[in-house]
């Protein structure tokens, strides 16, 4: 099995499960029993799923023992037949319905189309043509060029556009303690001096 297939795997399974990507980690260590860090680690592919994990990921999921063993071999997004570009697409329209009003009249003038095209587009009734898709994407993540036909965004552990990152660092931000702060500030202030 290819690198990061297994972290890919879990991350298609909490998909598919409707899970919302900011509780992947929560939801992964109660399935495991681990603590979050090891489930984060997990879900980035940066440790390997343990056979006892495993077993108690395909309990919890009522999965047959093929799909456990398939979990090892297979990459389980290839198998579903799902369209990485469709699925891309539709997380990426999602972002749209959170913006604000005057950041989605942005949007559609970037994307060079009115307000009821963007509409059409984020309900799901109708997909952008492949040019109109990389001005999307390029909408979300500026600073990076991304194939939305290869690349799975959908199934990132970690923020993928510029607004669900800087959400992020803001929420970690407040859930540190004063003490934390204190000692992470003279590193970050030196790291965004440079910036």
């Amino acid at each position: 099995m290819p690198d990061g297939s297994t972290s890919q795997n879990l991350c298609f399974l909490l998909w598919r499960e409707n899970e919302p990507r900011q509780t992947w980690a929560n939801k992964l260590a109660n399935w495991l029993g681990c603590d979050l860090l090891r489930a984060e680690r997990l879900l980035r592919g940066e440790e390997q799923l343990r056979q006892e994990e495993l077993q108690a990921i395909a309990n919890q999921l009522n999965l047959p023992e093929d799909d456990v063993v398939a979990f090892w071999q297979t990459n389980l997004l290839d198998q579903s037949g799902i369209s990485i570009y469709e699925e891309n697409l539709r997380y990426l329209l999602r972002s749209v319905k959170e913006l604000k009003k005057g950041r989605k009249q942005e949007f559609a003038q970037a994307i060079g189309v009115d307000a009821t095209t963007v509409s059409r587009w984020a309900s799901g009734k109708f997909f952008p043509d492949s040019d109109k898709a990389l001005r999307i994407c390029k909408f979300f993540r500026p600073y990076s060029y991304t194939d939305l036909k290869e690349e799975p965004l959908f199934l990132s552990p970690s923020p993928v556009d510029v607004m669900e990152q800087r959400a992020w660092l803001e929420e970690r931000f407040r859930e540190m303690s004063d003490r934390t702060i204190q000692q992470l500030f003279p590193a970050l202030e030196r790291l965004l001096k440079v910036l």
